[in-house]
């Protein structure tokens, strides 16, 4: 969705990165705690959470290198 958005918009060459490289962090913890919280299916937060890291793992260095 970042891209698309930076593509939409045009913010400039560093805002532009900022997105971008948010658009792939990973999920927060915070998101698990609500869950746990309210009772929301808290395991499957978890899981996303967990695999989210994952991903961050591969999807970061990646995009550092696109964006640099």
């Amino acid at each position: 969705m970042a891209l698309p958005f930076v593509w939409l918009t045009q913010p400039g060459e560093k805002l532009a990165a900022l997105i971008i490289i948010f658009g792939v962090m990973p999920p927060a913890i915070l998101n698990y705690m609500l869950a746990e919280m309210y009772n929301v299916e808290p395991q499957h937060v978890a899981a996303i959470v967990a695999v989210g890291h994952v991903i961050a793992l591969a999807a970061l260095p990646l995009t550092l290198a696109f964006v640099l």
